[in-house]
């Protein structure tokens, strides 16, 4: 259940429950010839971006309608080649037939009763730091000693920052991918201050599966799941580097009045690309280790568990 893509397994069930920037990245150097080596030479410490991100799913089954929205919005710090700390701010939004879909799988997942589930969906905010991690939100906010508002925990690596992503632009892999398909290329606007050329194109979800993150999420793909096109769009800087990232997958099953059409649609905002970026951990004294917090309740789910920001 880390990934979007539980929540979208949600949402093919459903149709059943119905019937039921700063100058330093814009300076005078010569810039780097493609998107991605622009990027290759961003990426490294010392140098961040802010990140505003939007995940919708919505199903239509004759008619009726239910879904989800997440977002993300925060800060990026770079390592050597990729995303290695954030501070990002998260909430959810869910209709109320998919709110019942999702407190019955987590129930059943994470033996973690629907009070706890509510409170996982409020906002939230994370700060990771390598392998440190720190969650301040409702989740523990009942369990927290007098004056502490984080609870910090160390993972055996550090958390992805790119779970609930289609397209991770941090992943050279799958950037270099979805550069190769775009078919159609036109003045983008300008974002972030500068001015940008739209790339357009589209990729099969296999083929996007084979060069990207998401083969986790999809462990298996029946060859009809394969076939089904991701259309992705990004905006590129006059500095070759990435501003807006749009994808969409729409998958429709049946005919007539039986049709279901599930859609999912993310869009990322990466602006104020930026040397001197550096996430810092909350102060000492507000902070409560998780291990010495009384759980009791609240069933085997962590917050991080629902990280669905998309670069974030």
């Amino acid at each position: 259940m880390k990934r979007w893509i539980a929540m979208a397994a949600v949402a093919v069930a459903l149709p059943a429950i119905a019937a039921a920037a700063p100058a330093s990245a814009k300076s005078a150097q010569a810039a780097p010839k493609t998107p991605s080596a622009a990027l290759k030479a961003f990426v490294v410490p010392g140098n961040g971006v802010k990140i505003t991100d939007r995940l919708n799913t919505s199903v239509n089954a004759g008619g009726y309608k239910a879904g989800f929205s997440t977002t993300a919005n925060g800060t990026l710090a770079f390592g050597a080649g990729k995303v290695n700390s954030h501070d990002l701010k998260r909430r959810w939004t869910l209709s109320p037939v998919f709110k019942q879909a999702l407190t019955a799988e987590f129930k059943k997942e994470f033996k973690t009763d629907a009070a706890q589930i509510e409170k996982l969906l409020k906002p939230s905010r994370t700060v990771a730091v390598g392998t440190s991690l720190y969650y301040s939100g409702a989740y523990y906010a009942d369990k927290l000693p007098e004056g502490k508002k984080w609870v910090h925990t160390k993972l055996p690596a550090p958390l992805p920052v790119t779970n609930g992503s289609l397209v991770n632009v941090f992943n050279l892999k799958t950037y270099n991918a979805v550069q190769a398909v775009a078919t159609k290329k036109s003045p983008g606007g300008t974002l972030d201050g500068v001015k940008t050329t739209l790339l357009q194109g589209s990729i099969t979800l296999g083929k996007l599966r084979q060069v990207s993150d998401i083969k986790q999420a999809f462990p298996q793909l029946t060859p009809a799941q394969a076939k089904i096109p991701v259309t992705i769009k990004i905006w590129i800087g006059a500095d070759q580097l990435p501003r807006r990232v749009t994808t969409t997958i729409a998958q429709k099953q049946g005919k007539g009045d039986t049709a279901v059409t599930t859609t999912l649609s993310q869009t990322t905002n990466l602006t104020g690309w930026a040397k001197g970026v550096k996430v810092t951990a909350p102060p000492a004294d507000q902070v409560v280790e998780l291990a010495d917090l009384d759980t009791e309740g609240l069933g085997n789910l962590k917050p991080w568990d629902m990280s669905t920001n998309s670069i974030g």
